[in-house]
């Protein structure tokens, strides 16, 4: 390997090239999105739009292929966006799976053992997905602390049972090709508590979402799982644009978005170097990453900025987990094991309930300030620019690394 070659391979701006030589998804999603914003504020027929992309398809078959021809495709995806935005004013998509079998023995099964009403409210919302119970005065408190979205069923909320029922089947990892069955096991679970949630619209969004990363991981596409979430998302937007001024789903976006950026390499990490109480601090990670990457909208929509409530999120999040867990095991329980189980989670929802109307009640706990979109969108492009130099510094070291084993390094190169 020549000298230029390695200086290529190792050096910042080589191994940045090599990360951008393959056009991301994002090329496919922000024309998409622009379309989208573009049919709010600019009026035009349907002929007018047809003609342009007629046009657009003309000079991109006659063109030969260059970057004259990558800024059609961009155009023309502009113009989809806008066809998609038109079509979906008229369609109403907000259908929920509705009230089934599973959602109904669900609820019937922790009311029937419910005592404190503020508890079975928590645990209700979290693992039917019911919120009628939930008092004012609770709403509120959780709304100033930013856990808002705990109470919400959304892409955090897959991700813990994601994570949950990844623990699972973590013995079919040993067996040949187990990865495969354990992630086709966990996608089919995760739906089947997005049925016990009554599958709103939002749920099967981030369901959809976060069953695309399972599967490309499990099919060793690992090194993907942007670019499918990413993919995912804008099949989702064409098929429902207004989707853009869905609150439920930005939040799921922005969850599922720092699963896949920042709690996968973390846990990742967590695993290589063996750490203690490895289980303990994936889960962590997984549901600290997520209330941070959905900070910004909350401060947009609710017009506060819980920045205190990081501390707090790491608790939080373990009272989530044994929360989810003990409640979806109850319908699997005999009814006296089933009646002792929920008194453990209702004193669980119990302590969560209090720690939140603590921290509301603290002064200096949340910060009144609400960004605005511009803000909001700087900010989420720095979470992506920061994700992005961690994985070239990270790719960077490893090669430096290789340069002491000529042979690992031409193997490693080789597989590029």
């Amino acid at each position: 390997m020549s000298e230029s070659d390695q200086w290529h391979n190792t050096s910042w701006l080589g191994v940045a090239r090599r990360r951008l030589e393959s056009p991301p998804a994002l090329l496919l999603l922000l024309p998409l999105l622009v379309g989208i914003f573009l049919s709010g504020s600019v009026s035009l027929g349907w002929g007018v739009v047809a003609l342009v992309g007629v046009a657009l398809v003309a000079l991109l078959v006659m063109l030969p292929r260059g970057r004259v021809t990558h800024v059609i495709v961009l155009l023309l995806l502009v113009a989809v966006g806008y066809l998609a935005a038109q079509s979906a004013e008229s369609r109403a998509t907000e259908e929920a799976l509705g009230d089934n079998a599973l959602h109904r023995s669900a609820k019937e099964r922790i009311e029937r053992f419910a005592k404190d009403d503020d508890s079975y409210a928590v645990v209700e919302a979290m693992v039917v997905g019911r919120r009628e119970r939930i008092t004012s005065e609770l709403r509120s408190d959780y709304a100033l602390t930013g856990f808002a979205h705990i109470l919400a069923v959304s892409g955090l909320h897959l991700g813990i049972v994601m994570t949950l029922f990844g623990w699972l089947f973590y013995p079919l990892g040993i067996v040949h090709r187990g990865h495969r069955v354990r992630s086709v096991g966990v996608v089919v679970l995760v739906w089947l508590y997005v049925a016990m949630t009554g599958g709103s619209p939002s749920t099967m969004r981030a369901a959809v979402m976060l069953s695309v990363l399972m599967l490309a991981r499990g099919t060793g596409m690992s090194h993907l799982p942007t670019n499918s979430i990413l993919i995912t998302i804008a099949l989702l937007l064409l098929y429902d644009a207004t989707l853009v001024d869905n609150l439920s789903f930005r939040l799921s976006v922005a969850a599922v978005l720092g699963i896949v950026l920042w709690a996968l390499p973390l846990v990742d990490a967590v695993y290589r170097r063996r750490l203690p109480c490895r289980r303990l601090l994936s889960t962590l990670v997984v549901g600290g990453v997520a209330s941070i990457w959905v900070l910004p909208l909350i401060s947009y929509t609710f017009g506060n900025l819980p920045l205190m409530s990081i501390l707090v999120t790491p608790f939080i999040m373990l009272l989530v987990y044994a929360i989810l867990a003990l409640g979806m095991l109850l319908l699997f329980l005999p009814d006296v094991v089933a009646e002792v189980v929920y008194g453990v989670v209702e004193r669980i929802a119990m302590l969560h309930n209090a720690v939140v109307s603590r921290a509301a009640d603290t002064p200096g706990f949340v910060l009144y300030a609400t960004l605005n979109g511009y803000e909001v969108v700087a900010i989420y492009i720095g979470f992506v620019l920061f994700s992005f130099v961690v994985k070239v510094w990270s790719e960077k070291k490893y090669l430096t690394l290789l340069d002491d084993e000529p042979e690992y390094r031409l193997q490693f190169v080789d597989t590029q």
